[in-house]
């Protein structure tokens, strides 16, 4: 191959890998932060309910923010898995709502200002929407991060390297799982060729798939297998060794 057209295939790996990216912050950032924020109050502000009412709506909040983020989850159309780092930042995140809750509550307090937990509350939540841009963009850099660990043997897969094949798993490689809709819509293509492409990935044990469903209609994700995401890395890896010979 000549150095030209694999800094072609490179930059489509790294725009579709870039695709699943934002997609996942995009998802993860919008509905399920609106509505992580608005049971955050709730839950906050039930301080201010005399007993049992206060335990009864924190229960009742806690139920509901796991129901409805398990619902959010299982309809998406991209299914991630955040490694160490980020989780780290969610931890430290979720841990600054608590105490700046707290530190809200006790300046209430100080002021001796009516319902003082709802109002602790809503500032806790305006907090959090003003650190929501600045943590998505540590997650974005996090996502974006190059793999860690042992250095892949370069090697070219002439059987990965057809344009819709090698765009498939580019766009699979950042995710656990993703929606053959979502896969169709960025790679631009009809939906048997789509499917053909899968099937022959799947034959050759590149990818796995398995149905689920999302408002009453069937819905098929596809997935990297540990094989398909290693000789898809040696073959990135052989792409940016013919690039750094040139």
């Amino acid at each position: 191959m000549i150095p030209h057209n694999a800094r072609f295939a490179l930059d489509d790996i790294r725009r579709f890998q870039g695709k699943t990216h934002d997609a996942l912050i995009r998802q993860s950032f919008a509905l399920p932060f609106v509505i992580g924020m608005l049971l955050l109050f709730l839950e906050f502000a039930s301080f201010d309910l005399p007993e049992p009412w206060a335990n009864s709506a924190r229960m009742i909040g806690c139920g509901a923010a796991a129901v409805t983020l398990l619902l959010l989850h299982s309809r998406s159309p991209i299914q991630g898995k955040f490694a160490g780092p980020e989780l780290v930042v969610a931890a430290g995140w979720s841990a600054g709502f608590i105490l700046a809750f707290i530190g809200f509550r006790i300046t209430t307090w100080a002021l001796a200002l009516p319902i003082p937990a709802t109002i602790a509350a809503a500032a806790t939540v305006v907090a959090g929407m003003a650190t929501n841009p600045l943590v998505r963009r540590i997650y974005s850099r996090l996502l974006q991060r190059e793999p860690q660990g042992r250095p892949m043997n370069p090697f070219f897969h002439e059987f990965l390297h057809v344009p819709v094949r090698l765009s498939i798993v580019a766009l699979l490689a950042p995710a656990t799982w993703v929606e053959v809709g979502f896969l169709g819509d960025m790679i631009k293509t009809g939906d048997s060729a789509l499917r053909k492409e899968i099937s022959a990935l799947a034959e050759a044990g590149y990818v796995s798939t398995r149905n689920g469903s999302a408002m009453g209609y069937g819905r098929m994700y596809v997935q990297l297998t540990p094989l398909g995401r290693q000789n898809f890395q040696r073959h990135a890896a052989a792409l940016k060794q013919i690039v750094a010979v040139a």
